[in-house]
């Protein structure tokens, strides 16, 4: 397996490209970056089959419609996620500086599916809070956090659908009981460990000795 970060966007969002060893893979989160998305694609010769995205805000979505366009892939978000994506007054869209976003989702994830793509496993993990429809996802070991878990904070809950307590849950009682091993490879800032962040992120002590 192979993961390339891409540091795009507004917010400088973290899209990741994740491939097997054939080149089979998928692209996580493109929140802009289009060119520089395609032309690592082009220049490692890789065959993408699918667009994921952790969750539906605008930071995490404005390149989705090109990359379709382009390379002609569908795209997957949890089902809890459906609405937000198409929505822009729902992915907040409409209230930043950018063009509003509509996405229709091609495929509906739920909480424990288990995807295959080429010889990667995708496990899904339904971590609501930040927003409903939000996402962790497990690829052997790694663990994708979105903006569920960054390195020494968690995702914010106060936009539009998110809840602390759910946030809360998600990392205390589904993320938190994985190997503390995995690296974490958040949607911002820098990679950690959850046995790194289990010891040191303030926040996730706090929820982890509240749960």
């Amino acid at each position: 397996m192979k993961l390339k970060k891409l540091t795009v966007g507004i917010g400088n969002v973290n899209c990741y490209v994740v491939n097997d060893e054939e080149g089979r893979g998928v692209i996580v989160d493109p929140g802009g970056g289009k060119r520089s998305i395609l032309d690592y694609i082009e220049q490692e010769g890789l065959s993408i089959k699918a667009i994921i995205l952790t969750h539906s805000h605008y930071d995490h979505i404005l390149a989705v419609e090109d990359l379709q366009k382009e390379l002609q892939l569908p795209v997957w978000i949890h089902e809890a996620g459906e609405e937000r994506l198409l929505k822009p007054e729902l992915n907040l869209s409409n209230s930043a500086s950018v063009p509003s976003v509509s996405i229709k989702a091609d495929k509906l994830l739920q909480d424990g599916e288990e995807i295959r793509v080429g010889q990667l496993k995708l496990e899904i993990i339904h971590t609501p809070g930040h927003t409903p429809g939000g996402v962790c996802i497990k690829i052997d070991d790694i663990l994708l956090t979105g903006d569920t878990l960054f390195k020494g904070s968690v995702g914010r809950t106060d936009l539009a659908g998110g809840s602390y307590q759910q946030l809360a849950d998600s990392i205390s009682q589904k993320v938190m009981k994985l190997d503390d091993q995995l690296s974490v490879y958040p949607g911002h800032l820098g990679q950690s460990t959850l046995g790194k962040e289990r010891r040191r992120n303030q926040l996730v002590k706090r929820m982890l000795k509240e749960n």
